[in-house]
């Protein structure tokens, strides 16, 4: 038994002296930067900052009516970080993240802000924008699905990395609407529902001489960075008020067999905030940390003793809360998200 022991702490030094990884945040009124998206052939060329999606759909248009519009706010996530392997040790840094301080009544507050700010610059580029109970009240809309907001999702690999999130529609919407295509829904089925809706939408612009909108904003609140040498990982987190996600998908002006490919303007990039709005809590407990020490000297052990301790994992997870105050995490949130919209109604009628 002494010899277990022995070889037990003697893993536990090897495992850090192999290599490490380490966690570190961001305090104070510092905030994380967006990360740049690549795209194109091996991701070797820069996204645009809003990609668009048949745009002669967009030419001409005047009358709209925004059949759909939500904002989606992230709770929780996943941010991970590895370096090395084979048959040098491997490292692997994760922070599980998590936002605490804002309640129902101030999201719902920042989407009906946005979708009145939405909707005076559409007005002010020169468009009439309808009224949609109409559209309810057309007969193919009686065929389309409407979910109930606010609309949990939770779902690894949606939201960034990994999370929980809501998404929320304006008062002057209701507690009931339709995803469209190419929104944030999780839902495998959701593909054909929006498909569905867009039929609908399609026929009633077309009799009405009017296109249908769907609006739909992820909001963000936390932020990485990554680096490290060889077998050593380092990673960073911090607040970050950032659009994550925004799309904006108009109907056709015909009817018939729809195609693939849709009107829709996706932001190519996500739009930050550099507006601090929290403080950053670590709460890990040293009781976790000494088991996953021990946990890593186990590993090393099993595959292969003091070699193996060399040659395994060194993981080390930390968890992270980020306390908001509400009026920061406000004027943060309409600021990105005032960005985001802009960027989007900007290209809408641009292709005009």
């Amino acid at each position: 038994m002494k010899i277990l022991y022995r070889y037990l702490a003697v893993s536990v030094v090897a495992v850090f002296l192999a290599g490490c990884s380490s966690i570190q945040t961001k305090q104070g009124d510092s905030t994380m930067n967006t990360q740049q998206r690549s795209g194109g052939f091996m991701g070797l060329s820069t996204k645009d900052d809003v990609e668009v999606q048949l745009a002669q759909a967009f030419a001409g248009v005047n009358k709209v009516i925004i059949g759909g519009f939500k904002v989606g706010f992230n709770d929780s996530k996943r941010y991970e970080e590895k370096r090395g392997g084979a048959l040098s040790r491997a490292s692997v840094a994760t922070a599980l993240v998590k936002l605490q301080g804002i309640d129902q009544a101030t999201r719902q507050a920042i989407t009906d802000h946005l979708y009145a700010q939405f909707v005076q610059k559409l007005q002010d580029k020169g468009y009439q924008v309808l009224p949609r109970e109409p559209l309810l009240a057309y007969p193919a809309y009686a065929k389309v699905t409407e979910a109930e907001f606010p609309y949990k999702v939770d779902q690894s690999g949606l939201f960034s990395s990994y999370g929980v999130g809501y998404y929320y529609s304006p008062t002057p919407i209701g507690k009931k609407q339709a995803f469209f295509p190419g929104e944030n829904d999780p839902s495998f089925m959701a593909g054909f529902g929006g498909l569905g809706l867009l039929d609908a939408a399609d026929r009633f612009g077309h009799e009405n001489d009017v296109r249908v909108l769907g609006v739909a904003f992820m909001v963000d609140f936390a932020g990485a960075s990554e680096g490290g040498y060889f077998s050593t990982t380092h990673l960073e987190i911090g607040q970050l008020m950032a659009v994550d996600r925004g799309s904006l998908v108009m109907s056709r002006n015909e009817t018939g067999i729809r195609t693939a490919t849709i009107a829709q303007l996706n932001l190519g990039q996500p739009v930050g905030s550099s507006i601090p709005f929290a403080s950053i809590e670590n709460v890990t407990t040293d009781g976790d940390v000494a088991a996953q020490a021990a946990a890593n000297a186990v590993t090393g052990l099993l595959s292969g003793g003091i070699l193996g301790a060399f040659t395994s994992q060194a993981n080390q997870t930390r968890e992270f809360v980020f306390n908001a105050e509400p009026a920061k995490y406000i004027e943060a949130a309409q600021d990105a998200l005032g960005q985001a919209s802009t960027r989007l109604v900007d290209t809408m009628a641009g292709l005009r």
